[in-house]
């Protein structure tokens, strides 16, 4: 998935979009547990798939939203350093 696409997920979908594309992550899932036949094998990599994505969540959360919130606060400047309803040091009057 390229790095773009993440990042409108990520900044820009509404919370439905990313809920329909969790719920299908976890349809996927399922298909896979399908197509396995032994009840201890679907358990077990139903267990690593689990595991994955807790570790992978994890990393996302820890290492590569922090990196990517700063990087562009070194380009776009602090999220709340800029309020807009607080007068910008100008009056529409003639002084």
């Amino acid at each position: 998935m390229p790095r773009g696409w993440l990042f409108a997920i990520a900044y820009h979908a509404p919370g439905m979009v990313k809920f329909s594309l969790f719920l299908n992550f976890l349809a996927s899932l399922l298909v896979l547990q399908l197509l396995i036949r032994v009840w201890w094998e679907q358990a077990v990599i139903l267990a690593g798939l689990f595991v994955t994505l807790l570790v992978a969540a994890r990393q996302l959360t820890h290492r590569v939203l922090p990196v990517a919130e700063a990087l562009r606060e070194v380009y776009l400047g602090p999220r709340d350093g800029f309020d807009n309803t607080a007068p910008q040091g100008r009056s529409a009057k003639m002084e």
